[in-house]
Parts: structure tokens; sequence; C-alpha cells
């Protein structure tokens, strides 16, 4: 009895067989299946031919599942990872390859790169990033606000939000309207901080409430 189990096939391989398929039932051409898979005639004919006579199976590549010719033993892996941890536990891929063949052993430095990523050795610059959360301002009664702009600061006084210190030709119609007040006017700024023509402003008392400074 035979016993029917599961192919694994690339889809470049089941591509070929649907195309193979459709020239086996007549729906296309040698020369349309060429142009199709990108080969050319003759080796769609020696295709056809083995998918003829032994079946979708043959078109499976012979080398899937088998160990690589090319690759590495594992013993001669573990003692290459165990001089990486020794003596290059600090190095790149690159450099510690180049120990490596200082020692006697042949190996690249992509081939390197995957065992030391695989145990933990090395990472990639992407991975050694670190994000840090920025650290946000937090609100608080009596905060000094900064700007670089009159109006703002003769605006956000006027709002109650503190005591500025601005030029005259910006305050002078909100103590007209007794919307500001000057205050401190016994106590005259130091001299390296004086400004011609300034005064220092606030809100009238008990207007908001209790003062934003008290």
């Amino acid at each position: 009895m035979r016993i029917l189990g599961l192919i694994l096939m690339s889809e470049r391989e089941l591509h070929r067989i649907e195309v193979l398929s459709e020239v086996v039932e007549g729906g296309r051409t040698l020369a349309s299946a060429a142009i199709v898979l990108s080969l050319s005639v003759r080796q769609v004919q020696r295709i056809l031919r083995t998918f003829c006579f032994e079946g979708a199976a043959a078109l499976r590549h012979r080398g899937r599942g088998r160990r690589s010719n090319n690759r590495i033993n594992d013993g001669v892996r573990d003692l290459a990872l165990q001089l990486v941890r020794e003596r290059y536990a600090d190095f790149g891929p690159t450099l510690a390859a180049e120990k490596l063949s200082e020692q006697g052993f042949s190996v690249s430095r992509e081939t390197l790169r995957k065992w030391m990523a695989k145990d933990g050795l090395w990472l990639s610059r992407k991975q050694r990033r670190t994000f840090r959360q920025p650290r946000l301002r937090r609100e608080c009664d009596g905060e000094l606000i900064q700007a670089d702009n009159g109006t703002a600061l003769v605006a956000a006084a006027a709002a109650g939000l503190g005591i500025a210190y601005l030029p005259d030709c910006l305050t002078h119609e909100y103590v007209a309207s007794g919307a500001l007040v000057p205050i401190m006017t016994r106590y005259p700024p130091p001299p390296q901080v004086h400004m011609s023509s300034a005064r220092q402003v606030s809100i009238p008392h008990g207007k908001y409430g209790s003062s934003p400074n008290s």
C-alpha cells in the first residue's frame, strides 16, 4: 500500500507545476510557457518531460532538507564562540572574524554575526538604540513664564498669571482701564535689569480671588 504524504514546495515550484499543467492540457504553448517561466524552450521541454514521467514531486529541488555542503561543523562553531566570549567579548563581528582568522578559524563576517546574535553576544545598532521618555514640565502655581513677545506677556499678566515687568508703551492702556496696576513703585529693579520707561504691573488685588503669587 502506498502512503501519501506532504511535499514541501516553494512558490516558484508551484508556479512551474501550474504552467506545465496548462501546457499538458493544451491551454498554453511551449513558447508561451518559456516566456512565463523565464526559461528557454529547450529547458521547458526537459522540465515537461520530467513532469510527465515522474510527476509533480520531481520538480521539487533535490537539495531541500539536506545539510549544506558548506556548513561549518558544530564543534568549530562552539569553539569559535568560546574564544569570542573569552577574548573578544567587546568586539564586533567584523573585527572578531579577523581575530579568529589569526587563530586559524576561517569564518566569514556574516556567519559570525549570525552566531553571535543567536547567542546574545552581539546586538545590531537598531537593537542597541535606547529610547528615553521625555520629562514633561509640570504645571504649578507661581511658575515662570518666558516669552520674547511683550504683547503675549502683558496679555498673560492681564489674565492673572502673574507679575510682569514691561515697557509703559505696552501697559498704559491696561493701567488706564484698571485691568493692571503698578506695583513695587518704591523698589525699582536693579540697574542691570533696568529698563527706561518701564514698570512692574499686576492685576488689581481681589479681581481673580487671591493673588497668583500668594
